[in-house]
């Protein structure tokens, strides 16, 4: 409605006789014109003097406005038409799309109580509060969705994960998010169902995890990560020093409970966790002693090897006695002499860390001890004497050659 369909008999003061008189003075028929002629105007008009010609124009001014909202002419305070219709459209479609998706009826029934208290203030022209509260209410209405999607990849991904995950502990979780969205607590319930999803996650890369890695993680990341234990219990046991896995592994409820201020019921519980993301831990400990063992046999073969090359004592007499055949068909080349009695006292008779390092000259070092020459002797003698004999020739050749000169 605009001002040129508004009757001047709607202006206060103005009369059906008054409105008759203007018409035949002034000829005009509604507020919009009336609104076109000035005060002197007006005042031309038989019975309005200077006083009622200015109350009439400020009365008709105010039937006269627009809307607040969306600037659409609007006679006084009558609701704007256009506002009214386009709000209606909205709720249509609100309530659709409500009835569409499979929200809980408590949700539901929160959705149709913010529909009313959006019509009320429309039925009062309070279009900027009704509007305000639809754009909020079609927020929730699409987190509810969001929410009610969530809980059934939820309850998958619990079933999937059984083996890996404290499945009571997840159960109090999801019906914690089932309450949130039955309050119209849609934000906090998306934010706990990312998170429950992103531990589940979590929980099966640590179960998948090699068991050595797994006893090294930090302790505080296994808090974070495994639900149920709250990140405050990896942050209390570091500062006591424990910072693995495998160091709070190694300890009990009691040992637990004593050296951090940890109740028993969340030492338990976090032990429980450990052990059941890690079920053959004691396998993996006996599994590292076996290859333990397996070095140590692989060391004391190769020192056995080492001393099979060195030579058995049987070998070495075996030796010695082949060696001593040997000097005697060349020939007492020197008188003999006595062997000390018993054993040398630097020969092992099994093998040690001096025969280690030694190797194969323990053989030298007994015959040196005998008095007997070893054939490498033999061979540093003759080379000595390859030396002696050019080093003297060259003498000889020096001494003539500077005799010659001087002559």
């Amino acid at each position: 409605m605009t001002s040129d369909d508004i009757s001047l008999q709607r202006i206060k003061g103005v009369g059906s006789a008054t409105e008759e008189r203007i018409k035949e003075t002034l000829g005009i028929e509604t507020v919009g014109e009336l609104l076109k002629k000035s005060k002197d105007e007006l005042k031309e008009v038989e019975g309005i003097g200077e006083k009622k010609a200015e109350k009439i124009l400020e009365n008709a001014e105010e039937l006269v406005g627009e809307c607040e909202r969306c600037g659409s002419p609007k006679a006084g305070k009558e609701k704007c038409a256009d506002c009214s219709e386009e709000l209606e459209e909205k709720l249509e479609d609100f309530e659709e799309r409500l009835n569409e998706y499979s929200l809980p009826e408590e949700t539901k029934d929160g959705f149709q109580e913010s529909i009313e208290e959006i019509r009320d203030y429309g039925e009062e022209g309070d279009f900027e509060a009704s509007f305000a509260t639809l754009e909020f209410a079609e927020e929730n209405l699409e987190k509810s969705k969001e929410l009610s999607e969530l809980l059934p990849d939820i309850e998958d991904k619990k079933e999937k994960n059984s083996e890996i995950i404290d499945v009571p502990t997840y159960e109090d979780k999801i019906r914690s998010v089932k309450s949130l969205l039955k309050s119209r607590k849609f934000e906090r319930g998306i934010k706990k169902s990312k998170k429950i999803l992103e531990n589940i996650e979590k929980e099966k890369e640590i179960s998948e995890e090699d068991k050595r890695t797994f006893t090294k993680k930090r302790i505080n990341d296994f808090c974070r990560s495994v639900s149920g234990i709250r990140s405050l219990i990896g942050e209390k046991l570091s500062d006591e020093g424990l910072q693995t896995v495998g160091e709070v592994a190694s300890l009990e409820p009691s040992e637990l409970v004593e050296s951090t201020d940890l109740t028993e019921e969340e030492a338990e519980f976090l032990l429980k966790r450990i052990h059941e993301l890690a079920e053959d831990i004691e396998f993996e400990k006996e599994e590292i002693e076996e290859e333990e063992e397996v070095r140590e046999e692989l060391d004391s073969k190769e020192e056995d090897e080492i001393f099979i090359e060195i030579g058995s004592p049987e070998e070495f007499e075996q030796k010695k006695k082949q060696q001593e055949e040997k000097i005697k068909t060349k020939g007492e080349r020197r008188p003999e002499k006595e062997p000390p009695s018993g054993p040398p006292s630097k020969i092992p008779g099994a093998p040690d860390k001096n025969v280690k390092k030694k190797g194969k000259s323990v053989m030298k070092i007994g015959e040196d001890i005998y008095g007997e020459k070893s054939d490498a002797q033999e061979i540093e003698e003759k080379d000595v004497k390859m030396y002696w004999i050019p080093a003297l020739i060259l003498l000889v050749i020096f001494i003539i050659a500077g005799y010659l000169l001087f002559i």
